[in-house]
């Protein structure tokens, strides 16, 4: 699948982009409490906005979250959820 974003230094600082795929969070607070982060399934570090990825094996609720940061450590953060549906394996006749 691919994957884009849109990122601006207003310094013209170099970007790097930093993607990552988690499975949808089940340890959910209430107003800023505390959160266990889920295990890391992909971590790619690149200085390209776009990136094509693999969907995870297994089926179930992930997120996909991108990190741009520049040369002076200042970053934006966004992630979107998404679903992979179980396959369904048909046998030849």
């Amino acid at each position: 699948y691919a994957a884009a974003v849109q990122a601006k230094d207003y310094e013209n600082d170099p970007i790097t982009y930093k993607w990552e795929v988690l499975p949808e969070s089940t340890d959910l607070g209430m107003g800023g409490d505390y959160e266990s982060r889920p295990e890391t399934l992909l971590s790619i570090e690149v200085s390209e906005a776009e990136i094509e990825l693999d969907a995870p094996l297994n089926p179930g609720a992930y997120r996909l979250f991108i990190y741009a940061t520049d040369d002076g450590n200042r970053s934006a953060t966004a992630n979107i959820p998404f679903f992979v549906e179980e396959k369904l394996l048909i046998d030849s006749l």
